[in-house]
């Protein structure tokens, strides 16, 4: 009887840890850019980054994935290791009898601190004994990162109850595989959601480009950490007499018997001091303060001019490559890994064929290498030029000066790489010393682009999906109304997560950005509009692309020519988006020629938020183009996409007197042959005449 007793209690407290736990299933492609990973020559690496947030308290990691490897290896010789940190888990040797395999790999959970952990695959690949190429064709082992997942078992640790822990420990940016915060409201007014939006924006700014899913409610929500917006009597009615609103206030708290989720206080006694709180919570970045309230007093911020968002590449300004985050680099062995360096150009730039932007290079490369070694400059995947590495006693090279045409760059995200290829003196059967070969790039190279003017043709999506053009023109958010046509949970939900997204893409918090929940009329600045089809304004759906009156009209695609316009065919007929269809949609506003309106819509409030979830995925905004995109819901995770450019087109930005011409000549060509035809004409019979004139005169003399 005592045995089943105490087998009974054991199974209960069993039940009761493993409940107590939680578990994450994280397929690897969510944490690397690729399916599918190829391991060549014969030592073939790939390394992703396993993030760990510093509240888990980890009880088990386990890794298991596919592979696929070449049936002409040597199964004895061959194999393939699993590293954490550098460190060996696992092992397997490559059969070329079995060919396809898979691997369980337990992950000692002491090695999983907080931070960021490299897991490394490595293989030692070999198809022959002797006389051995380093990179046959016959070298490859395929990682199928799609089938392949990491498994967590965690449970989360109190949260300390200190300011500074906002910030990479609550809202860490390595929690995965989101993100998900609730914001509590006394109403949903325009003054009290244009707070909410400054905090949210704050949120999403620490989580950087990890997604980050916000819902709004009228008390704190359990499972989740809270953030509490309201004046002294709002914030009494949730935690009682605690706490003593006198001014501007931020305090954090547990939830109601929950010790592992946060409780943030945003208060004051009026809107300029609950403001002047959430702007200071929006950047608190070290770990100061160290107390569990702060009363602010004033907050400044600095010096904020357009385009000067996260990674943006300002024109006519020389970097060198350590500001642009590339320090000195050495390249080893037979096939190093690359180097890239990421940045932004703003959305706007009139990028002219006629320009080039300069990149000085100073590196130094060993000797001992083969006359056809090679560092290859590429841009956005594209080969652009090559450095031969030609000198058989090596060579310290400064000043090495490419120019690269401006027409390769593109508005948004850009990435340079320097991808070498150092190849071995050596014969075939020579025994090959890899160690010895090495190429150093200095990080006092520098990186030139020439001016441009500011100037685009719109509506596209797919700057906004860059950096949230152009409502970030301003990176602040400054000139930008939020109108949330119904204010109910979903809707105001969906306005944080579209904030929360613009704040990510530029890197900057909106401090500038308005919600506001009354009729745009008088807005003369860039419109953001979200909410159900009934609840939107007929004059802003009569503007859209898709018309979403009773009758509409409806653009569909016939055939789409060389240059990529489509032409058109336009129903007018009575129907509706339904439900489980989402719309996303740019065009001119109505309310101020040149500004732009971006429009969330969806049947039902519900899918407007559900589409506002769906736009934070990577592959979603990747789809999204042109100034109409369709969004089956249905689809989750995948999502069907349908993307079209249906409306009117406009024009935004400064030219200047003199870029207005270069850009009038530069889109007319034949009006520009045409002028250097005149002119030469004209100076042809000038000098003519002269010369007439000047023989004339000699003649009468």
């Amino acid at each position: 009887m005592l045995k089943k007793f105490l087998l009974a209690t054991l199974i209960v407290l069993a039940y009761a840890n493993a409940s107590s736990a939680e578990v994450i299933t994280v397929p690897l492609y969510k944490l690397a850019p690729v399916k599918a990973v190829d391991l060549k020559c014969i030592n073939g690496v790939y390394s992703l980054q396993i993030p760990v947030p510093e509240r888990w308290r980890i009880k088990r990691a386990t890794l298991g994935f596919d592979y696929v490897n070449s049936t002409n290896l040597i199964s004895e010789i061959s194999q393939l290791v699993v590293k954490l940190d550098n460190y060996p888990l696992a092992q397997r040797k490559l059969s070329a009898q079995f060919p396809e395999g898979n691997m369980s790999v337990d992950i000692p959970v002491s090695m999983l601190k907080s931070g960021y952990h490299t897991l490394t695959f490595q293989t030692a690949q070999h198809f022959s004994r002797e006389c051995e190429r380093p990179c046959s064709p016959d070298l490859w082992t395929t990682i199928n990162l799609d089938r392949a997942a990491l498994r967590v078992e965690y449970e989360l640790a109190p949260v300390p109850l200190k300011l500074s822990y906002i910030n990479n420990y609550i809202f860490d940016p390595k929690t995965f595989p989101y993100g998900e915060v609730n914001i509590v409201t006394a109403d949903n007014s325009s003054n009290t959601l244009t707070l909410a939006g400054i905090v949210a924006s704050g949120i999403a700014k620490r989580f950087d480009y990890k997604k980050v899913y916000f819902s709004m409610s009228r008390s704190p929500k359990a499972g989740m950490d809270n953030v509490l917006i309201g004046d002294g009597k709002f914030v009494e009615q949730h935690l009682g007499n605690n706490v003593r609103v006198s001014g501007p206030l931020l305090k954090i708290t547990h939830l109601k018997a929950d010790t592992t989720h946060a409780l943030i206080v945003v208060s004051g006694n009026n809107t300029d001091e609950i403001k002047l709180a959430a702007e200071t919570l929006a950047n608190i970045n070290h770990s100061f303060p160290g107390t569990d309230e702060a009363r602010p007093t004033e907050f400044k911020l600095p010096e904020i001019i357009p385009y000067s968002g996260r990674l943006v590449l300002s024109a006519d300004k020389k970097y060198d490559l350590k500001t642009l985050n590339l320090n000195t680099h050495t390249f080893e062995g037979i096939n190093p890994a690359p180097k890239d360096i990421t940045f932004r150009l703003p959305s706007d730039f009139l990028i002219k064929e006629n320009q080039y932007a300069d990149l000085v290079l100073n590196f130094v490369y060993s000797p001992g290498m083969r006359g056809d070694s090679v560092m290859t400059i590429m841009l956005n995947n594209r080969s652009v030029r090559a450095i031969h590495l030609n000198q058989a006693g090596g060579d310290n090279i400064e000043g090495y000066k490419i120019h690269i045409p401006t027409y390769l760059f593109k508005p948004g995200n850009n990435t340079l790489s320097f991808v070498p290829v150092l190849v071995p003196n050596v014969k075939e059967c020579d025994l090959l010393m890899s160690n010895n070969m090495f190429l150093t790039l200095f990080e006092n190279s520098t990186l030139y682009f020439p001016p441009m003017p500011h100037f685009v043709e719109l509506p596209a999506i797919e700057l906004f999906m860059l950096n949230a053009f152009p409502f970030t023109r301003w990176p602040d958010g400054y000139d930008t109304l939020v109108y949330v046509a119904k204010a109910d949970e979903y809707t105001v939900a969906s306005a944080m997560n579209v904030i929360g997204m613009m704040t990510q893409k530029n890197g900057f918090p909106l401090f500038g950005i308005k919600v506001s929940v009354e009729k745009p009329d008088s807005w003369k600045g860039e419109l953001i509009v979200i909410g159900d089809v009934m609840s939107i304004p007929d004059e802003l759906k009569a503007a859209a692309p898709l018309k979403l009156l009773n009758p509409g009209t409806v653009p569909y695609q016939v055939i789409r020519n060389w240059e990529g316009e489509a032409n058109l065919a336009y129903s007018k007929q009575a129907s509706g988006l339904g439900p489980g269809l989402g719309a996303l949609m740019e065009f001119e506003s109505p309310y101020k020629r040149g500004r732009t309106a971006l429009m969330f819509t969806a049947s039902n409030t519900g899918d407007v938020w559900a589409l506002t979830n769906a736009l934070l995925e990577a592959h979603v905004q990747a789809a999204s183009a042109g100034d109409m995109v369709l969004v089956d819901l249905t689809t989750q995770p995948e999502y069907r996409i349908s993307s079209l450019s249906a409306g009117g087109k406009y024009s935004t930005g400064k030219l200047g007197r003199l870029f207005f011409i270069d850009y009038y000549l530069y889109s007319y060509p034949l009006v520009y042959q045409i002028l250097i035809i005149v002119l030469i004409a004209s100076s042809g019979l000038a000098l003519f005449f002269y010369i007439r004139k000047v023989r004339r005169r000699r003649l009468n003399a």
